[in-house]
């Protein structure tokens, strides 16, 4: 079995891009504040925009999707005087903590204009008294600093969040790195370590989305989070609640506490020939939630791929296809997030692993290692929704970071319509012969809502 089965609710809710996870440290709150860095160097770009724009952009759209009675705060350094100056008490609370009103505070933020330097231990220290002075009703707070440098002023912000932590204040305090070094990261980890929270990297507009939209809904999930179904494989066949689209029954069985598939076809949702589409056929909860899988794969064809998803027929669906490409110059594990509209596709594909450059830009020495963990330790899909945004994350079993299993985000797609139900399917996603089998230990459904 992949997973102890007493351990039946457990969810993943990680940031892949740095293999850690916000679940853990998140505890129920409605009261944030986002203290943004607007030193000199923000005005640097990223895939030609700048960074502040881009900071800017994504903290709008964070805040008008938090509830509504949420209590937002926004603080900022490096705003007021020029770089040259080296002005270290250059910091200020724009908007202090009330319920959100959105048009305010995309005015306050758009005023932002990046000049000078970045005092965080200064800042962090100021933002005790800010916290405790709002503290009346002895709320958690969550404390988020984006920032894409280290301290310039000559502080020491670790002390700093020492002090914050021990103010007698209940709060957790992340840190999201935007387009640091590694030796950037390590001066500012300490922060988010002694704060209770966690440091989070983002190197891309959509990297920052899903670094703060997984900080602030990580807030909610603990307290919301319900078990809404769940299929451990038990007994001699399916239960009623699955259907199985172009069904061959030689090719999966139910034994052993495990859903056995075997695919030997070119497959896809895409495709109206594909074989044993395996759907559930019941309504999914309303609002967000996430679908969890937990399996394992064999590779025995080098082009073998499991797909996940919302399917309602070939031409409209809303799924990831994992694959692993196993040719003889490149090993590679990748995911590509497809949407399909009636018949029109939009695809994202993100490059997760390769052996060699040929592969493309991601060369990981233990490719190998990764490919290897697929049959020998399993690993986790998960296919999640948040308002309209849909997601999924990659969680293998067998490796290990900083103590947490190596971990992937997708991108991002939105969809304005649940495009059909609960749906996988097993195959190759190049017609080679062959065999591969997928071994599927447990299915479940986690509901979460605000």
């Amino acid at each position: 079995m992949i997973l102890n089965r007493k351990i039946k609710t457990f969810t993943f809710i990680m940031l892949a891009s740095l293999a850690s996870t916000l679940h853990c440290y998140a505890t129920p709150t409605d009261k944030f504040l986002f203290i943004l860095d607007a030193s000199n160097s923000m005005w640097a770009q990223i895939q030609g925009r700048a960074k502040i724009d881009i900071a800017k952009n994504v903290l709008v759209d964070i805040v008008s999707e938090l509830p509504a009675k949420a209590s937002v705060g926004l603080a900022a350094y490096g705003h007021q005087s020029h770089h040259g100056k080296r002005d270290c008490t250059d910091i200020a609370l724009l908007a202090d903590y009330a319920t959100i009103d959105q048009s305010k505070f995309m005015k306050i933020i758009s005023s932002i204009q990046p000049k000078g330097q970045t005092p965080i231990a200064a800042t962090l220290l100021e933002s005790a008294n800010w916290v405790q002075s709002n503290d009346s009703e002895q709320e958690k707070s969550t404390i988020v600093l984006i920032t894409d440098g280290i301290e310039s002023c000559e502080g020491d912000p670790c002390a700093s969040a020492k002090h914050l932590a021990e103010s007698g204040v209940d709060l957790a305090l992340h840190v999201v790195g935007f387009d640091l070094t590694d030796e950037q990261q390590q001066a500012v980890k300490c922060i988010s370590d002694i704060g209770g929270g966690q440091y989070v990297d983002a190197r891309s507009a959509s990297e920052l989305q899903l670094a703060l939209t997984q900080v602030t809904q990580s807030v909610e999930v603990e307290k919301t989070s319900d078990l809404y179904f769940e299929d451990d494989f038990v007994g001699e066949d399916l239960m009623s609640d699955w259907s199985v689209i172009n069904g061959d029954d030689e090719l999966y069985i139910v034994e052993d506490d495990e859903l056995l598939l075997i695919g030997s076809t070119l497959q896809s949702f895409s495709n109206p020939d594909a074989s044993n589409i395996f759907t559930l056929d019941k309504e999914l909860p309303k609002g967000d939630w996430d679908i969890n899988l937990d399996l394992k794969i064999k590779m025995q064809t080098g082009t073998d791929m499991f797909e996940i998803g919302l399917f309602k027929d070939h031409e409209n669906h809303l799924a990831v296809q994992y694959y692993l490409d196993l040719g003889d110059w490149c090993k590679r594990i990748a995911a590509t997030f497809n949407k399909f509209s009636k018949g029109k596709p939009t695809s994202s594909t993100q490059l997760i692993s390769a052996n060699s450059g040929h592969c493309g830009s991601k060369v990981n020495p233990d490719t190998q290692r990764m490919i290897d963990t697929h049959i020998n330790d399993g690993f986790r899909l998960t296919f999640s929704k948040r308002g309209r945004e849909y997601s999924t994350l990659i969680v293998l079993n067998g490796i290990s970071i900083e103590g947490q299993p190596l971990s992937f985000q997708s991108d991002i797609l939105t969809s304005l319509r649940s495009p059909g139900n609960p749906a996988f399917l097993a195959g190759q996603f190049r017609e080679v012969g062959g065999e591969t089998l997928v071994h599927i230990d447990r299915f479940e459904i986690i509901s979460i809502s605000n």
